[in-house]
């Protein structure tokens, strides 16, 4: 992910989570770009999705949250979030 697509992904953390704590922005953005740099946008994106679909703790997702995402989503072979597939089957 390059910064302008970090900066997207941490601007639905924002509103979605009031008390995610953006006091240093830029360095969060800096450091949350360097932990996703291997990754796409589509991915994470699609992590996020699915943990503020489905994660009840109340709590922003921490960048090792949506890896594990990714990880299960590539090794189930799924492009796609488990809501847009069961939308498929509907």
């Amino acid at each position: 992910m390059n910064k302008q697509e970090t900066q997207k992904i941490l601007a639905v953390l924002v509103v979605t989570y009031p008390n995610f704590n953006t006091a240093d922005v830029n360095t969060l953005t800096n450091v949350w770009e360097m932990i996703f740099k291997d990754y796409t946008y589509a991915e994470v994106n699609q992590a996020l999705t699915t943990y503020l679909s489905t994660n009840t703790s109340g709590f922003a997702p921490l960048p090792a949250h949506l890896i594990d995402l990714i990880h299960s989503f590539r090794e189930s072979g799924s492009d796609e979030n488990p809501s847009a597939m069961w939308d498929k089957v509907m």
